[in-house]
């Protein structure tokens, strides 16, 4: 009888530590993503030759030295 609060115990601590994994992975995969979504992007610009913002071909588009141009 004693040791009947022993398996809820376990299932509490298994929970928690869960909750507590998961919270953490995704703020650090929130916080990749954000370093990450402006490589991509340029990545795709340059491997695609299109501008990613108004879909213009990157001759049109692109100025090396100031980046968008808006054209």
């Amino acid at each position: 009888m004693a040791w009947s609060w022993v398996i809820p115990l376990c299932i509490a601590i298994a929970l928690a530590a869960f909750t507590a994994g998961r919270r953490a992975g995704a703020r650090q995969g929130r916080s990749r993503a954000l370093a990450e979504a402006p490589l991509q992007l340029r990545r795709q610009a340059l491997l695609e030759g299109v501008c990613p913002i108004c879909d213009a071909p990157r001759s049109q588009c692109y100025n090396e030295q100031t980046g968008h141009t808006g054209g």
